[in-house]
C-alpha cells in the first residue's frame, strides 16, 4: 500500500478548509496535471473572473455592490494570475483607507452626503422610467401606480 496519501480522516483533521475547497482545489490539482487542461482551467477563470470585474465595474454606476463584485472578480483571478492577487490587495488596501476617511468625517457630512446620494440614485432611476417608461416585468401593485406619477411614459 503506497502511503503517498494521508487517510482521509487524518486530511480532514489536518485541514480546516471547508470540504467544498478541498474537493475545487483536488479538482484544480487533477486538471493542472495535463498541459491543455492547465490552459482550458486558465481560460475559464480568466473568462469567469473578467465578466464579474466586468459586472462589478458597471454595478459601480448602476445599483449593485459594485467594489465587491470587482474584489470578488479579482480574487477569482488571483488564484491563477499573480497579478491579479496583486491588483486585489491593492484595491482592498485603497477602499480600506477610503472607508477609514470617511469614518472620520463629521456626523453632518455623513449625512449629507449619503442625503445626497440617494437623491442622485432617486433623480436617475425617475430619469429612466422618464425616457425608458415603466417596464412591464414590474408587479402591478408597483407599475400603475407609478404609471400615474408626472412625465413617466407608459
Amino acid at each position: 500500500m503506497s502511503m503517498s496519501h494521508p487517510p482521509p480522516e487524518v486530511e480532514e483533521t489536518t485541514d480546516a478548509r471547508p470540504a467544498w475547497v478541498r474537493r475545487f482545489l483536488s479538482a484544480r490539482r487533477q486538471v493542472h496535471r495535463s498541459r491543455g487542461g492547465m490552459v482550458t482551467w486558465k481560460v475559464v477563470v480568466a473568462a469567469v473572473g473578467t465578466t464579474v470585474v466586468l459586472a462589478g465595474i458597471v454595478m459601480l454606476v448602476t445599483p449593485g455592490p459594485g467594489w465587491a463584485a470587482i474584489l470578488v472578480g479579482l480574487a477569482i483571478l488571483s488564484t491563477e494570475f499573480d497579478w491579479a492577487a496583486r491588483m486585489r490587495h491593492a484595491v482592498a488596501r485603497r477602499l480600506a483607507t477610503g472607508a477609514h476617511r470617511v469614518r472620520s468625517w463629521p456626523r453632518w457630512l455623513a449625512v449629507l452626503v449619503a442625503a445626497a446620494a440617494t437623491v442622485v440614485v432617486l433623480a436617475a432611476g425617475y430619469a429612466t422610467l422618464v425616457l425608458f417608461g415603466v417596464p412591464n416585468w414590474l408587479p402591478a401593485g408597483v407599475r400603475d401606480p407609478v404609471r400615474s406619477w408626472p412625465l413617466v411614459r407608459d
